[in-house]
């Protein structure tokens, strides 16, 4: 009897998971055998019987094991035959690596860079893979995919997550993979360019109409502007009708949620001087010995007041005097106006006023 136990693997001193491992028995002389039990072993550990076949009867006779993942290690097997006669014999015999040995282990790699590894968009025009990348344990070559060059490979100008899968396969045909993230991501928020002065004035009860801002024109955002009053307050608009410094702002928020703030300080003031305007005669003629009754003033805004009327005397011809007006607005800013009296002869002819009635009747 001679026993011999091969692989159908390329490599027949090796198996894999899927390959199947066969002890053939050859009987030299005449007789038929037929196998009566089977027993095998995968590095000490017994293998499921459902994977084992058989061929019997004849005078060559084989066992068939079909390899299970998980199996590693020499095979050792314990085949029961009886020939025609019912004479009975056992053959045992293990693999010492000069044989079959089991397999089914793939190649372990190991990625040497960033898993994953993060790219800003915008920052490089072509993606490289770094070096050192990747190894096997067995020193096999190594494959990957997709490659440079195609639809899914890395595109720096994109934000998504990309996968690269490296390919190792040993020489009984086990494989192994590992694979390496590489996201692009964009994290830069918004550059936000405020348009004209800032900060900015507008005069008290001038219209303010704000010059916004901008963003890069080629990077897609969303602009808000919000105003806050003199204590904080959001409000619609910028009320100048009362002075203080207020807030334009700016808010810029990119598809990819990157937000970026600013804000223009705007200035309501009010440095423009009330307007006076007189009432009456200016120059103003008074004539002697009457009494002068100022037609006085009128302001636009403020407080106004006058000076000079108690200094008037109409009894000094051809006297000059000067009636000075002056208003104050909230904001301290003041104006004035000088009215010019002069004293003038006197041409208003007395007034007689007759007593009793007029016409008297006398009895």
């Amino acid at each position: 009897i001679t026993t011999s136990i091969t692989s159908d693997n390329e490599n027949n001193q090796l198996a894999k998971a899927g390959d199947y491992v066969t002890i053939n028995i050859v009987e030299t002389g005449i007789d038929v055998f037929t196998i009566t039990s089977t027993a095998l072993q995968i590095d000490g550990t017994a293998v499921n019987s459902d994977w084992i076949s058989t061929s019997n009867p004849g005078t060559n006779v084989s066992v068939f094991y079909l390899v299970q993942a998980g199996d590693n290690g020499d095979v050792t097997f314990t085949i029961g035959l009886k020939d025609e006669y019912d004479n009975a014999t056992t053959i045992s015999a293990t693999t010492d690596g000069t044989s079959v040995t089991v397999d089914t282990t793939g190649p372990t790699l190991t990625i040497l860079c960033d898993n994953p590894e993060i790219i800003e968009r915008g920052t490089i025009d072509t993606y490289t893979e770094p070096f050192p990348l990747i190894e096997s344990d067995g020193g096999e070559s190594i494959t990957s995919l997709p490659m440079p060059g195609d639809p899914t490979y890395v595109n720096p100008d994109v934000v998504k997550d990309y996968y690269i899968t490296y390919t190792a396969t040993d020489v009984v045909g086990n494989v192994g993979t590992a694979t390496r993230t590489i996201s692009v991501v964009d994290t830069t928020p918004p550059v936000i360019k405020i348009l004209g002065s800032n900060p900015t004035t507008v005069e008290r009860t001038q219209t303010y109409n704000d010059a916004g801002f901008t963003t890069d024109p080629f990077e897609v955002t969303t602009n808000t502007t919000v105003f806050k009053d003199p204590q904080g307050n959001t409000i619609s608009q910028v009320n100048t009708n009362e002075t203080g410094h207020y807030l334009a702002q700016y808010t810029a928020v990119d598809v990819y949620g990157n937000q970026a703030t600013s804000s223009r300080t705007i200035k309501v003031q009010d440095t423009v001087a009330p307007v006076i305007t007189l009432l009456g005669d200016n120059p103003y003629s008074q004539e002697q010995y009457n009494e002068y009754k100022d037609p006085g003033a009128t302001t636009n805004e403020g407080t106004l007041e006058t000076f000079g009327l108690n200094l008037v005397d109409t009894t000094q011809l051809n006297q000059t005097y000067n009636i000075t007006y002056r208003a104050t607005d909230a904001s301290n800013n003041t104006s004035s106006i000088t009215r010019v009296v002069n004293i003038v002869p006197d041409t208003t002819a007395p007034v007689i006023t007759i007593i009793g009635r007029n016409p008297a009747y006398i009895d």
